[in-house]
């Protein structure tokens, strides 16, 4: 009697779809921002235009985010920095103080953070690598700071996403 082959059970190797990898290397490019998510983008859309610039869009700024969200959750407390909020220290002190202001503001004003975010979020201003960690040390509510994090992030991607189909159209 003959061994069944225990890959032939799921169909033999399993391969990953495209908006699967594309989120991935955005993830990790998001936890360690050692390369440009924008880059791989531009690469993405440039020799694969079969791909749909909307998924790519979507799928970077989904897996970006959820690499930000590691570091909200950090500034948060998840990951304690004595260092960072000890009021003893000069720097702790000012720190500490501006941490409480800003908490007071977002608690004040919610669509004015929302507002701020949404920009940080589509032209990068304030960076976004700075506002998410801030964002997490003021406790701004993840339901101020998703829903315009998403839609500025999608809106930056689609945009890059859609420049490479367009420069090709013009000149190659």
């Amino acid at each position: 009697m003959r061994t069944p082959d225990p890959g032939a059970h799921y169909g033999g190797s399993v391969e990953l779809p495209w908006f699967v990898w594309v989120a991935g290397v955005s993830f990790l490019g998001s936890l360690a921002p050692i390369f440009s998510v924008e880059l791989y983008l531009v690469g993405m859309a440039f020799t694969r235009p079969e791909l749909p610039w909307w998924g790519l869009a979507l799928s970077i700024a989904c897996g970006q985010l959820a690499g930000k969200l590691v570091h909200y959750a950090a500034a948060r407390g998840v990951v304690a920095l004595p260092w960072l909020r000890n009021p003893r220290s000069a720097l702790g002190a000012r720190i500490t103080g501006l941490v409480r202001q800003l908490e007071a503001l977002s608690a004040q004003r919610p669509w004015t953070c929302a507002a701020v975010v949404l920009g940080s979020a589509t032209v990068g201003l304030p960076p976004f690598t700075v506002l998410v960690p801030a964002a997490g040390a003021i406790r701004l509510p993840l339901r101020v700071l998703l829903p315009p994090a998403v839609l500025g992030r999608t809106l930056r991607f689609a945009v890059i996403a859609v420049a490479p189909g367009i420069f090709r159209d013009l000149y190659l």
